[in-house]
């Protein structure tokens, strides 16, 4: 078995205090590392462009 992480993010109006999850952002990675660091540049494009807040998950899982 194979360990990869799934990426999930979450986006949230400070404004309208409503979250929703973002399905067409989740994606697989092979490491912890470069999920967190897509994770952390995907946020900072969304909080420059749409401003709102994000928060995000790499959740360990395996695969066969």
């Amino acid at each position: 078995m194979i360990k990869v992480f799934i990426f999930s993010l979450v986006v949230c109006s400070a404004i309208e205090q409503k979250c929703i999850p973002i399905t067409t952002a989740t994606k697989v990675f092979e490491t912890y590392r470069d999920c967190a660091l897509y994770g952390y540049q995907h946020s900072h494009d969304l909080l420059n462009e749409k401003q709102v807040y994000t928060t995000f998950v790499c959740k360990p899982t395996s695969t066969v």
